[in-house]
């Protein structure tokens, strides 16, 4: 059906039939598109039709359900325009619009949805936001830590204080709320809990249990990386006598002891191992005088130190007997199944909370899904009825970036399999990079190695596309030689093989400089940052490649780079990403980075929300003090040094209050807080907010400063925030505040708004996460020389799907220490996070398509360079051992670089000749760069400023001009009016009311009013006037008025009215107008008597008149008051000027005169009279 050329691997994973497929898709494989036309021949078949409701293709983010649907909406829109007359193209594009394309987030929705009364919850939940998710753990974690703490006989005190929670509970919190995520990952997590905590229980012996056997592979690595590099150390040492007589006595005691380890490990005898690392100890080498023994001393003095270091390290893996084991399992047993307990009771909690306001999250859909689909058994689970069903609506299931799901998400999908016989995934294992998400890469592997290559008839089944049709030959090259030296099964979760390589499939109309690069640059951290230094070696080479017009490919041929060819990708750009986009613009170059989180940081932010805590609490003296700072009051440290020696001792809002008579910067700030204090009584967080924003101008004021596109959105996000606070029940400033605060306690960031136009012009600096499924001409991998963050490995609690709970054992005195336990969840974790690290690094250098550059900033080069060197054997390859002690990505590029056959360069600095290379496709450009310097250009401070007169001139005349219609610009161009009584008022002298009925609230007087209102306008007056109880009920029952607003109406007062002359005046009128609109010009002297008449501009007065009573002399206006005021006189002088605007208008409506003005007062009973001819 495809004109598309699709290759041989390609096609067989369109159009294979049969079974169960596993497409095994490399970076740039075009596995989308596959994907859509698999999609596309299925619905297509004319011998084996498909309605496309019948496939299910889940995807991971909605962006691609949305990309998915819309390429094959496409994809048929071009069949049909092929073949116009085809019945079956029709109706299959009539039933995209059904088509089950979503997310798998989505798909749990529907199914929730149609399954809620097998649930039992309310069948209109909603998905709760982040914001709501942080209040109710809060909430949950509160009732937990209470009801543990008050059980008699507990160990939960206990737990509490191995966990660091002696001054507060939040390390607790944090380790509950860790473990409740943490096994939602996994189907069902009360059963994984269980298990992990009958692990402590276990009797088999050390070598057997998890823990131990973790232990023992590790320190077999160990040992035999160490016995390596000794061994080819201690070889060398013979060229030079002196270092020989050094180090020769130390390094066989070493090579004794190594051996003697080996033994012990090779038979799995852990008290053996204990006791001999227990008693190891090595003498120092003899002293060499300075100046002899050259590289080969620091060459064994540094694999001494290595090896030192790592018997160190298995010094504390074995530090216990096997006997200490047993005591320690004893002693955890009982803190780990309290902790069990306590997660359980804090998921059930807040799965009530949750359940009283109908909220679900995500989590919830996935595990909801599950209850309706599996049910736990020996075998693992069984299928339900209910999926039974759901299978057979389904032909197959299509599953993209299947190396992101977890063991939850995987039993979803095949809970709606044909019994795991209809099951097509797709995805990359290598670009598996979202483990903190609780990814499980592990689930795609042990589908890769149970599955065999494609083979007529026999499933399952898995294909591997391995061209690349997206980079140059020089990338791909690249990309293979650095991955064919990292990854393995050890480290990385899989051998890189031939299979895994990438086949270069893109053409291109040239031939350009594609060589991978290597720049390793040095700097002095005495004059530089390692940033700032490689930003600026980054800046000046883009500078260099725009210059000389480095060609690159453009849909219409060749064409010189633009920056916005460019892209920076950095590990993790919140903290490094400002500094590159400044030293970038520093040389003239512009660049963007979308900082996500940051929020509170951003300035019109941190202003606002400063201001705003003043005004509900102007005693603290912090925020008070960024208020003043801001840009909204413009305070120097001139003027506040000022107002504090007014007065040193007391709080500094006393002391602006004391210099608020003498100082106008103080007395205008006194009065903005006191008038938005009177606001901040009754209004909610989003209105107060608003009212902020529109007496202070602000975001007019952002919109002036660099970026002020950008900080004009944040402040309408943070009314959007505010917004969404007060619908979900929540009510005014105090508590807005008091949320905040807790998201920034809890780390849960916000992120701000983005502006970017995506055609500028811009080098774009992105995360390598951000970056997936992204790709640009030219990127350069820049952090390089940066630390792998190992927080995950630190803490005396840790998490692993396989070896459960690590945690350090704490004595009745206070001491803690490491238990096997957490040593051996400690390298398992370390394994599998520098394995996701391996695969950060393949997704940053597949992105490029034209050129790859790897930068890395490094203060002594040289030494960084020998020190790896001395970890390589003279030939074979990186023992994944010295991977495991690198640092950085940088150690593993220049561990590569070192057997690269070009890298000869890095070999001579490391003084290894003897060094082997290995065979290579391609070319690596290997340079040793020094940071450039900043220099800006001479001030030239002899020629004297002369000011421009003309220009002068101009500023002057443009300042010196006034607008001719100054006057009426204060003046509305439409008003209702119920405004006017407004227009005459100060805003900030009234305090509205809240604008709704507030659910068990009473009503307000406002409210109230209202209601009596819409009970004169739509009830019937000759039944009302009679039975008005009965009228009321009749408004109630036809849904008019709620029984609320019912129970608030004065019947009294009702009555009193029908039985006024006023109502016997309305009997006998002509024509009554009950709640008559109108629309109508006014003059704006009509507003304000200084504005003059001008022919050509009038104000639209627009409103309702209550009461209009037509007689044979005029007309008679009537307006309903419901004010709470015991004279009169106070109600003419309120309405007077209103009424008139409304007899205005009355006689342009109905072209009669106004004879009498009236108000009728419920409150006094009677009839005011305002104006009669």
């Amino acid at each position: 059906m495809s004109s598309a050329k699709w290759t041989s691997d390609q096609n067989d994973a369109i159009v294979t039939r049969g079974g169960s497929l596993l497409v095994s898709a490399a970076a740039g494989s075009g596995k989308t598109a596959v994907l859509v036309q698999r999609v596309i021949e299925r619905i297509t078949d004319p011998q084996h039709p498909c309605d496309i409701d019948r496939l299910l293709v889940v995807t991971f983010t909605r962006a691609a359900a949305a990309e998915m649907r819309g390429r094959v909406a496409a994809r048929l829109t071009e069949l049909l325009s092929q073949n116009p007359h085809d019945s079956n193209l029709h109706r299959q594009k009539m039933l995209l619009g059904s088509a089950h394309i979503c997310t798998v987030h989505s798909f749990c929705v529907d199914l929730v949805r149609e399954h809620f009364h097998l649930l039992h919850i309310a069948p209109d939940f909603k998905l709760a936001s982040d914001a709501q998710m942080v209040l109710l753990r809060e909430q949950a974690a509160e009732q937990t830590i209470e009801h543990f703490y008050a059980l008699e006989h507990s160990p939960f005190p206990d737990l509490a204080d191995l966990l660091g929670a002696r001054r507060n509970d939040a390390p607790l919190v944090r380790v509950m709320d860790r473990l409740y995520e943490f096994v939602r990952s996994h189907p069902f997590p009360e059963q994984w809990m269980q298990k992990k905590a009958d692990d402590y229980r276990t009797s088999l012996p050390v070598c057997e249990t998890k823990w131990g056997a973790a232990a023992f592979a590790y320190a077999q690595s160990a040992v035999e990386y160490c016995r390596g590099i000794l061994k080819s150390c201690h070889a060398s040492l013979g060229v030079d006598p002196v270092v020989d007589a050094a180090f020769s006595p130390s390094f066989c005691a070493m090579e004794d002891t190594l051996a003697q380890l080996a033994a012990c490990l090779n038979k799995q005898r852990w008290n053996d191992c204990y006791h001999l690392l227990e008693s190891a100890a090595f003498e120092r080498q003899k002293p060499i005088k300075k100046g002899e023994g050259g590289p080969l001393k620091d060459r064994a003095g540094t694999v001494k130190k290595e090896i030192s270091s790592i018997l160190s390290r298995l010094q504390g893996i074995f530090s216990m007997s096997e006997q200490e084991f047993w005591e320690d399992l004893q002693a955890l047993s009982p803190l780990v199944d309290v902790l069990m307990e306590a997660v359980a009771f804090y998921s059930d909690t807040l799965d009530s909370l949750k359940a009283d306001r109908k909220l679900l999250d995500f989590g919830d859909l996935e595990h909801l899904a599950l209850r309706v689909l599996v049910r736990p058994d020996a075998d693992g689970y069984r299928q339900t009825q209910e999926a039974a069903e759901l299978s057979s609506r389904f032909d197959e299931v299509l599953v993209d970036e299947y190396q992101d799901t977890n063991e939850a998400q995987d039993m979803i999908f095949r809970a709606v399999s044909q019994g795991e016989s209809n099951l097509f995934m797709v995805g990359d294992v290598k670009q598996s990079i979202y483990r903190f998400r609780q990814a499980m890469p592990e689930i795609f592997l042990r589908r890769r190695d149970a599955f065999p290559p494609l083979k007529e008839g026999h499933f399952p089944a898995r294909i591997t596309l391995d061209r690349n049709f997206r980079s140059r030959k020089g990338v791909t090259d690249g990309v293979n030689f650095v991955f064919s030296q990292l990854m393995s099964r050890e480290l990385g979760e899989l051998d890189y093989t031939k299979e895994e390589s990438l086949v270069c499939g893109a053409t291109y109309p040239f031939d350009t400089d594609d060589i991978t690069e290597m720049a390793i640059i040095s700097y002095d951290s005495a004059e530089d940052s390692r940033d700032q230094a490689e930003a600026r070696w980054i800046a000046s080479r883009i500078r260099r490649m725009v210059d000389e017009k480095v060609l690159i490919s453009g849909p219409e041929g060749p064409r010189p780079a633009s920056y916005r060819d460019f892209c920076i990708l950095l590990r993790s750009k919140e903290a490094r990403a400002p500094l590159y986009v400044e030293q970038l613009k520093l040389q003239g170059i512009p660049a963007h980075a979308d900082v996500s989180g940051g929020f509170f940081e951003t300035k019109e932010i941190a202003a606002i929300l400063s201001l705003l805590r003043v005004i509900d609490n102007p005693l603290q003296d912090v925020p008070l003090l960024a208020a003043l700072m801001s840009p909204i009051f413009g305070f120097t440290p001139d003027d506040l040094a000022d107002i504090r020696l007014s007065d040193k001792r007391c709080p500094l809002y006393t002391a602006l209050v004391q210099c608020g008579e003498d100082h106008p910067k103080c007395r205008r700030f006194l009065e903005t807080v006191a008038s938005l204090r009177t606001l901040a009584a009754t209004l909610p967080a989003d209105q107060l907010l608003i009212r902020v924003y529109e007496q202070l101008s602000y975001p007019a004021l952002v919109q002036a400063m660099p970026g002020g596109e950008i900080r004009r959105l944040n402040l309408n996000l943070l009314l959007d925030y505010a917004r969404r606070f007060e619908q979900n029940g929540h009510r005014g400033l105090s508590d807005f505040i008091r949320f905040l605060d807790r998201l920034e306690e809890s780390g849960s960031d916000l992120s701000p708004a983005s502006a970017l136009p995506p055609s500028a012009d811009v080098v774009h600096i992105l995360s390598i996460h951000g970056s997936k499924g992204l790709e640009f001409p030219i990127c350069i991998v820049a952090g390089c020389s940066v630390s792998f963050n190992r927080s995950d490995v630190s803490g005396s609690f840790l998490l692993h799907p396989e070896l459960g709970v690590g945690c350090k054992r704490r004595m009745p005195d206070g001491r803690q220490f490491t238990t096997l336990p957490r040593e051996a969840v400690t390298l398992e974790i370390e394994r599998g996070f520098l394995s996701e690290e391996m695969r950060v690094l393949y997704v940053a250098m597949t992105r490029a398509r034209e050129k790859l550059i790897l930068t890395m900033a490094l203060e002594d080069p040289e030494a960084s360079v020998s020190a790896l060197a001395s970890s390589l054997p003279e030939t074979g390859p990186i023992p994944p051992f010295v991977l495991r002690r690198c640092k950085g990505y940088s150690d593993w590029l220049m561990l590569c670089a070192l057997r690269h056959p070009d890298g000869q360069i890095l070999r001579d600095l490391a003084n290894r000749p003897g060094l082997s290379s290995v065979p290579a496709e391609g070319s690596l450009l290997v340079s040793l760069e020094e940071a450039p310097s900043i220099s800006f250009p001479a001030e030239d401070e002899s020629l004297p400023a002369v000011p421009d007169s003309e220009f002068t001139r101009l500023i002057h005349d443009r300042f010196g001009w006034k607008y001719p219609y100054e006057q009426l610009s204060h003046i509305p161009s439409k008003l209702a009016a119920s405004e006017l009584l407004a227009h005459r008022i100060r805003p900030e002298d009234v305090a509205s009311s809240i604008p709704a009925f507030a659910e068990g609230l009473p009503l307000t007087a406002a409210q109230r009013g209202t209601v009596l209102h819409t009970f004169l306008q739509l009830s019937d007056w000759k039944n009302a006037s009679l039975h008005p109880s009965e009228e009321v009920g009749r408004l109630v029952t036809s849904g008019h008025l709620s029984q609320k607003e019912a129970d608030c109406i004065d019947l009294g007062k009702v009555k009193q009215f029908f039985e006024s002359p006023l109502y016997r005046r309305i009997v006998h009128a002509d024509r009554v107008h009950r709640e008559l609109q109108f629309h109508v010009f006014l003059p704006p002297s009509y507003l304000d008597p200084d504005v003059s008449d001008s022919s050509d501009e009038n104000v639209v007065l627009q409103g309702v008149a209550d009461l209009v009573l037509e007689e044979k002399d005029g007309l008679v206006l009537v307006d309903y008051k419901t004010d709470h005021v015991w004279d009169p006189e106070i109600l003419r002088q309120r309405y007077t000027m209103q009424l008139r605007r409304y007899a205005y208008a009355m006689e342009q409506v109905l072209d009669k005169p106004v004879k009498q003005l009236l108000l009728y007062s419920f409150s006094l009973g009677q009839t005011v009279e305002i104006f009669k001819q």
